[in-house]
This record gives structure tokens, C-alpha cells and sequence, in this order.
């Protein structure tokens, strides 16, 4: 009798230049929006001021510091993602996965999971001490 439990698995991509230059067009547009909404907000910051005590200034006044957060981090991750060598591995996200566990398992290899994507395609699976590899 085995139970089945829920473990991280990291989601790596092989980094190519179709990935690199899409993955670069999406982060400059998202870029765009936000410094679109960020000007949105200055000028409404500005048209309410005139009330500093305002219960919608404070609101507009997070919202530009959440936008100005968001802007900085996807500056870096833009930095990040145009110094990345083709051919090098890259971690996307972090999945959520059902491992099922039996007495007698290995409990080290209860956290080691990587799926390896190529061109959106799987093309390696590690699991703890075994690898799976697309053929």
C-alpha cells in the first residue's frame, strides 16, 4: 500500500534563439502596457491630488508602486533572458506533481524532478537517479 503525495517539479527550458527572441518580444510589449498604465496613473494621481486625504490617492499611489515593482522585475528578467548562451538550460516555473510513495522507496529522490522542453516539446524527464530521454 502506497501513499501519493504532491512535489515540486522544475520546468526547464533548452534556451534557443526562436525561444530567446519570442520570449524578448513578449517581456518589451508587457513592458509597454506597463509603462502605459504607469502614465494612466500619474495623471489621475494628479487630478486627485488636490485632496491629499483621499482614501483613491492612497489606492492610486500603491498601484504605482505595485506597477513601478512589477516594471523593475521584468527589466531584470529582460536583462536576464538577453544574456542567456543558446543551447544553455533555463528555469521557467516551478509545477506542482503527484509522486506516489511505497515502503521502501528512496525518500531523496521525493524532491528531484525536472522536465527538460526544447522548442515546446519534452524532451527529458529526470526523476531523481533516472533520466528519461525523448528519442
Amino acid at each position: 500500500m502506497g501513499i501519493t503525495v504532491k512535489r515540486p517539479v522544475l520546468l526547464k527550458v533548452i534556451v534557443t534563439e526562436d525561444y530567446r527572441s519570442c520570449r524578448i518580444g513578449e517581456m518589451r510589449t508587457a513592458l509597454a502596457k506597463l509603462d502605459l498604465v504607469g502614465k494612466q496613473l500619474a495623471a489621475r494621481v494628479e487630478s486627485v491630488e488636490a485632496d491629499p486625504e483621499s482614501v483613491l490617492l492612497e489606492r492610486l499611489r500603491a498601484e504605482q508602486r505595485r506597477n513601478e515593482a512589477t516594471r523593475i522585475a521584468l527589466r531584470r528578467e529582460l536583462e536576464k533572458i538577453s544574456g542567456l548562451e543558446i543551447g544553455s538550460e533555463y528555469d521557467l516555473a516551478t509545477l506542482e506533481g503527484s509522486v506516489e510513495l511505497n515502503i521502501g522507496d528512496d525518500f531523496l529522490n521525493l524532491g528531484a524532478c525536472e522536465v527538460v522542453v526544447k522548442d515546446s516539446r519534452i524532451i527529458e524527464i529526470r526523476d531523481g537517479e533516472t533520466a528519461r530521454v525523448a528519442p
